[in-house]
């Protein structure tokens, strides 16, 4: 995985639980399917601050998901 680095207890689930960090500064904490892709609950910490909480389904977000922007703003958003 170039610029990305994966920490997880257990790499032989079905689902992991993990940590990735990007070469930008940003992080993703949550859970992923066997490709390694954001895929169930998680959260995603943008490089400027910004804070995006939700559902992920094969790298994407999907549903509904919660979004604090570094300004102390927030946002509901819904994603398909």
């Amino acid at each position: 995985m170039t610029g990305k680095t994966y920490s997880d207890e257990n790499i032989f689930k079905k689902s992991h639980i993990g940590l990735m960090f990007f070469d930008t500064g940003e992080i993703y904490v949550g859970e992923f399917d066997n490709e390694f892709k954001f895929h169930g609950e998680g959260m995603f910490i943008f490089s400027v601050g910004s804070i995006l909480w939700g559902k992920f389904e094969h790298g994407k977000v999907d549903g509904c998901s919660f979004i604090m922007f570094s300004k102390n703003q927030a946002a509901l958003a819904f994603f398909n």
